[in-house]
């Protein structure tokens, strides 16, 4: 996500200004990074995997009356996916949690540095775990990635790259899809668009069974409003018939940060010459529970690096002002810091996107749901206060660890403890994950084999079928959700020939 905004291979969308405009990021409209390659988002996301936490699969069960969706009955498919290859987890009682024969390779990072970092929260009461992919999800432990042998595992490179030669798949390039043709409240082909030289033209394709959109959190509900299929009133708006009046669009979910920054004075070792051809840094990742339940309220990526390092996640991935990134990162020289992404794994606010038009060659309307509650930045006060905390730990203490502060003038006049001042500092130093889901959530728009409810025939695989959004991020949520689909579609397949 660092180098695709404003290139050919992002959808290069970006927000509509929201109830709260930063002012430490370069535009109010923010970049809304979404993968436009085969493999979409996974072939461009941060490479964190991570599978959430039981209780997220347990809700989505409820909200669609199907018990498939319980924990037990998706961890199978989780374990199909994966091939991790890390001994250590592998030699826990973590394993049973993990496969090591699926197209998806993992690593965890194993590198020494990160160990007294972790030493450090345990030093906190924040246990050190081996793993953070099991049940016993709250603690802190060495991060683990998508990345085998040097590749990055996409979806597109673990499934797509194997089948290339089977003759039953074809794959068209640089065509897209316009509108789901629907007879009869039946979903019968697609309209595709794709440009031949200097002219684009159209093909109308058929479909033998079933049309199956995968086109992401805010392509598909775009799609599908194209096609007649959402809000009543938005869609007649915009002129278009209605086939299925549904909340397509609606439930727009994220993570949202905030940006906590530690310099360590003593600490002058550099722990390598950074390099994204190198990626990942040195990362750990936290799971916090402030109640001591076994259900994390917040969890943190923290980066391990010189500010030279961290400055480029500051401005060009997080899209901070540069002279915010200065004021945190770069009046340190030569000291080891640590880059930390806080942000709460339950929030209630809820955005939306929308049609711009009814033409497919406009951008939707994306509004983010960034701290729309009220409760939601209460929540983020709490998590960024309990986690500074670790600046009390004997391993901090020792090597002059101290909070690094941009110039915040909105913010200045507030004692750094009392509450207010953390709020305005959040406010300001918010940033999204792009962990997007929920605008075609199941129990709602779809049901719980992925089927849109009212239209025969059309189904949807992707984040945005996901109704609540997971503790953690999408890469390995939305790879289970695939190969759940993929056993409804042969399930189903027999009788769905026209």
């Amino acid at each position: 996500m660092l180098y695709l905004k404003n290139t050919t291979s992002d959808w290069n969308y970006t927000t509509e200004p929201g109830p709260y405009s930063s002012s430490c990021v370069k535009s109010v409209a923010r970049p809304f990074v979404q993968g436009k390659i085969l493999g979409g988002t996974s072939g461009a996301n941060y490479l964190h995997y991570a599978q959430g936490h039981y209780r997220d699969y347990n809700t989505w069960a409820k909200i669609t009356n199907d018990e498939t969706w319980r924990w037990e009955n998706v961890l199978p498919y989780f374990i199909k996916a994966e091939k991790f290859d890390d001994v250590s987890v592998l030699c826990s009682q973590a394993a049973q949690y993990h496969g090591t024969e699926g197209p998806v390779g993992l690593m965890r990072d194993n590198r020494p540095i990160i160990q007294n970092y972790l030493e450090a929260f345990q030093d906190m009461q924040k246990p050190i775990k081996d793993d953070l992919n099991a049940v016993d999800s709250v603690g802190y432990a060495r991060d683990v990635y998508n990345i085998q042998d040097g590749h990055r595992q996409s979806s597109a490179f673990s499934f797509l790259s194997p089948a290339r030669h089977r003759s039953n798949l074809f794959v068209w390039k640089n065509a897209l899809v316009t509108k789901i043709v629907i007879e009869d409240k039946t979903a019968v082909g697609v309209e595709v668009v794709k440009n031949i030289g200097d002219t684009e033209k159209t093909y109308s394709i058929r479909a033998i069974k079933e049309v199956i959109v995968s086109a992401g959190a805010i392509n598909t509900p775009k799609l599908l409003m194209l096609s007649g299929i959402g809000p009543k009133e938005h869609l007649r708006s915009h002129g278009i018939p209605l086939i299925a009046n549904l909340p397509v669009g609606k439930n727009l979910q994220d993570h949202t940060a905030a940006i906590v920054v530690f310099n360590m004075t003593k600490l002058h070792e550099n722990p390598q010459i950074f390099s994204f051809s190198d990626y990942p840094a040195f990362v750990f990742r936290g799971s916090v529970s402030l109640n001591k339940s076994d259900y994390p309220d917040y969890s943190t990526w923290n980066y391990i690096n010189f500010p030279n390092a961290l400055l480029k996640y500051c401005s060009v991935s997080y899209d901070f002002q540069n002279s915010v990134c200065d004021d945190m990162l770069a009046t340190s020289v030569n000291t080891q810091m640590l880059f930390s992404v806080v942000f709460g794994l339950h929030p209630r606010s809820r955005g939306k996107v929308l049609l711009r038009s009814p033409f497919y060659q406009d951008s939707p309307m994306i509004f983010t749901a960034a701290y729309l509650e009220k409760e939601d930045i209460d929540n983020q006060v709490k998590y960024v206060k309990d986690f500074i905390r670790v600046i009390n730990s004997a391993y901090f203490q020792s090597v002059g660890a101290e909070l690094k502060y941009p110039s915040l003038p909105k913010c200045n006049c507030k004692h750094k403890e009392d509450e207010e001042f953390w709020r305005c500092y959040i406010l300001c130093m918010t940033t999204p994950q792009h962990h997007y889901c929920g605008t075609s959530a199941m129990g709602s728009v779809v049901d719980g084999r992925l089927r849109v409810m009212g239209v025969d025939r059309l189904r949807v695989v992707d984040a945005s079928i996901i109704p609540i959004i997971p503790s953690s991020g999408l890469l390995g949520p939305v790879i289970t959700i695939a190969e759940k689909a993929a056993d409804f579609i042969k399930s189903d397949g027999d009788c769905l020939n026209f």
